[in-house]
């Protein structure tokens, strides 16, 4: 059954030296402290590991070649990381960190995951970078190792995994080039007329909507460092005068840091002179070599570069008072942009914006290359005004791997054509080959087991429910790990057997079988779901082929059901116990009644009387302290509970915290062993311990009792029901019973701690254990 669980919040950095003392004992259960999960161990407060990182061996080189026929190994030159702990050892230390520097992960050294654990019994774990011989001749490149922090739940204590970060939290290491390949060649730019005619416009009315046919220039850049910006210097020429016939175009340009091209628009302003054709020359200068503190202070540029072979360019301005006949229309394809990559088979939606200075634009056609793959045409009721934009598009679909080459021709309505710039895309198979997974439920019913009584001779035969995953596609030769998480309302580890979210497919095998193996509660919860949901994996395009990536097929999940086996009236009932109220005062207190409460609670059947033997031990006398409990308690045909209440003796006497310990005891042994079952049965939780407080004594905090058993405080968060669950590693929480709220704070003693145990409580909304 599936049921929410509550964890109170982390403790306010104001709130935790109170909190501190509350958990020593020192001060009181404050019920706007919140406490959240509270672990008895000494000490109370536990340090965390502090990790750091340094490199070791901060030098990696590129492995030389070996010619081939040589029987010498390839020398291998990696860097060294050294990731080191201070604080306990006695358990594995899994440590995140990311990777930086101008070396690429998985291209220029061999891909690292991110995760490093240190080892049970080690205070160290290395991280090894070793680089590959890409054949080209680099510069020194760099690698540095960042530690991550964890990311931690809010409980306290927290995690023993939850670390800190120490100093340094970072390291470098260079990595050197082997020197073998071509030379790496310096940054170099070149200039182009991408549109190399403009037109003035029809009007200068800003409220009419047209199109400018503007010019453009295009600077590129090829070789240097693209992770920088450049900047770039030119110069202007030709007959037209910049800010006047077209907008100012200044003489740098920034090429974006990442990018390696920009544009340089040529805009043309409107004017009512007769001018014929005038032209725009931009000239690209080298970058120049000044110093910043001489005379004129010019600052350098981010980076130097060389001017390329194509470094003049012109775009004429045609006058819009000369033209006598049609003119062409204006026509660019705006999506996809060139260089844009898809996956096949591709759907390419193809969008061209079209202007007419003298007309519109009705029709396109596009080509992918020379073989014409579509059109688009636009009737209108009322014609567009000459300039207005309009736009085409065009859906390509089922496109296969390869490299196109795009176009599209715009005619205007009296004819005129104009056919775009070229838009280079490609589709890339890429993602094709990886294997494809998919999850199917090949036996998709599973049952809780149904004991059999003792003595029989018989066994538990498990009824499972399985999930295959099946791939397809990829390298069969190798295996494939497929990760995955488990939903339903059925919970991983606690309805059946925990699965770790991986499963290997082996190598020359397509299916691996994730088995469900349900485990017994005893609990009515009628039919539960298990889904299985494949994760996806990331899978950037590294140069070398991942082997661990694949994509999720459909279907992508799966579901089984969970059969309940309770209840069965063939077992024996169950019997608990419980102090849902485990507070009494000699005197009577400010917080409500003085008496503590015990409650026996049976599931199963209630066909029967059932009585249950009774052992009461503890710090305080029976009949001086309190009233005498007795010796066993039934519980009434048709009654699931019985009720003891704990009556103390007001003796005067200042005698501090005393404990009253209760344990059921277990069906007594016939004389003669039988075939079946008991009575009854005990399970967890059968032992229950009170605590009688002096007439003055107030609520005691969080603290180890008398007796080494320990008493907890927890604040309720809000309205409703709670119970206690309890966890010795905070990933298995077992209920403890429900219990009575004093002023806002929850007390409960756990009758099974002696001294520091390691284990963790917290609160959570009534479910299946509610108050009898």
């Amino acid at each position: 059954m599936k049921r929410e669980r509550l964890l109170l919040p982390p403790v306010c950095a104001l709130a935790a030296s109170a909190l501190l003392l509350a958990l020593l004992g020192i001060g009181p259960c404050l019920p706007g402290l919140a406490q959240g999960i509270v672990d008895p161990t000494l000490p109370l407060v536990p340090i965390p590991d502090v990790v750091t990182v340094e490199a070791t061996d901060p030098e990696a080189a590129e492995p030389a070649r070996v010619p081939p026929g040589q029987m010498r190994p390839t020398l291998l030159n990696p860097a060294l990381f050294t990731v080191t702990r201070t604080g306990p050892n006695d358990f594995a230390l899994p440590v995140q960190y990311h990777l930086e520097g101008s070396a690429q992960n998985g291209v220029d050294y061999e891909f690292l995951s991110g995760l490093v654990v240190i080892p049970a019994g080690s205070t160290t774990a290395l991280i090894t970078v070793t680089p590959f011989d890409d054949g080209l001749v680099e510069l020194t490149e760099t690698v540095a190792v960042v530690l991550d922090s964890p990311i931690c739940p809010a409980i306290f204590p927290p995690p023993r995994e939850c670390y800190q970060l120490g100093s340094p939290f970072a390291a470098k290491a260079v990595l050197l080039d082997n020197g073998e390949g071509a030379p790496p060649s310096g940054p170099v730019v070149n200039l182009v007329a991408t549109d190399d005619s403009a037109t003035e416009p029809p009007t200068s009315d800003p409220s009419i909507s047209k199109l400018v046919d503007r010019g453009t220039f295009t600077v590129t850049r090829t070789g240097g460092d693209l992770s920088l910006p450049m900047l770039v210097f030119f110069g202007l020429e030709g007959t037209a005068s910049e800010g006047i016939d077209y907008a100012p175009l200044g003489s740098t340009v920034w090429i974006p840091a990442g990018a390696s091209s920009v544009e340089l628009p040529v805009i043309p302003w409107f004017d009512t002179l007769k001018e014929g054709d005038e032209s725009v020359v931009v000239r690209l200068y080298p970058s120049p070599i000044i110093d910043p503190a001489g005379p004129g202070g010019v600052i350098l540029p981010v980076e130097y570069y060389d001017v390329g072979s194509n470094s003049v360019a012109t775009v004429t301005i045609h006058d819009n008072s000369l033209s006598t006949g049609n003119l062409p229309p204006k026509a660019d394809i705006v999506r996809p942009v060139s260089g844009s990559v898809y996956t096949a088979p591709a759907a390419i939606e193809i969008v061209v914006q079209t202007a007419d200075a003298d007309g519109y634009v009705p029709f396109v056609e596009f080509f992918a290359g020379t073989q014409r793959i579509g059109e688009s045409r636009i009737t209108w009721i009322r014609k567009p005004d000459p300039g207005t934009l309009v736009t085409h598009s065009f859906s390509w679909g089922n496109v296969q791997a390869g490299d196109y080459l795009l176009t599209a021709v715009a005619h205007d309505d009296l004819g005129a054509t104009t056919t775009t710039a070229p838009v280079a895309v490609h589709v890339d198979p890429w993602l094709g080959t990886l294997p494809r997974v998919t999850v199917s439920a090949t036996d998709p019913e599973a049952a809780e087991p149904t004991p059999l009584p003792p003595g029989m001779g018989l066994a538990i035969r498990p009824n499972v429910a399985v999930f295959t995953l099946h791939r397809t596609g990829g390298d069969l030769n190798r295996p494939l790990a497929v990760h995955y998480h488990m939903e339903g309302t059925a919970r991983n580890g606690v309805d059946y057997a925990y699965l770790p979210g991986l499963v290997v497919i082996p190598e020359s095998v397509s299916d691996a079988e994730v088995t469900v193996v349900p485990m017994d509660d005893d609990l009515v919860e009628g039919t539960e779901t298990i889904d299985l949901v494949i994760d996806p994996v990331s899978c950037p395009k590294f140069a070398r082929f991942d082997p661990t990536c694949y994509t999720v097929g459909d279907p992508g999940a799966a579901e089984a059901k969970l059969l309940d086996n309770d209840p069965d009236d063939s077992l024996p009932p169950v019997i608990h116990l419980y102090a849902t109220d485990p507070i009494a005062s000699e005197g009577q207190p400010v917080w409500g009644t003085r008496e503590a409460v015990f409650i026996l609670h049976r599931t199963g059947r209630t066909n029967e009387a059932v009585t249950v033997g009774l052992q009461v031990s503890g710090t305080a006398t029976p009949g001086l302290d309190y009233e005498s409990l007795p010796g066993s308690v039934t519980l009434p045909a048709g009654e699931r509970r019985a009720k003891l209440v704990l009556v103390p003796i007001d003796d005067k006497i200042p005698e501090g915290m005393e404990t009253v310990r209760l344990e059921l005891l277990p069906p007594p042994a016939p004389a003669k062993p039988l075939p079946g079952w008991p009575a009854y049965r005990l399970e967890p939780p059968y032992r229950a311990e009170a605590l009688i407080l002096d007439d003055d004594h107030p609520l005691p905090s969080s603290l180890h009792l008398p007796d080494g058993m320990f008493h907890v405080c927890l604040p309720i968060p809000g309205p409703g029901t709670y119970e206690v669950e309890v966890s010795p590693d905070l990933k298995t929480w077992a209920p403890a019973g429900p219990a009575n709220p004093i002023a806002g704070i929850l007390h409960y003693i756990d009758p099974e701690v002696v001294g520091p145990s390691g284990k963790f409580y917290r609160l959570a909304p009534a479910g299946t254990t509610t108050a009898p």
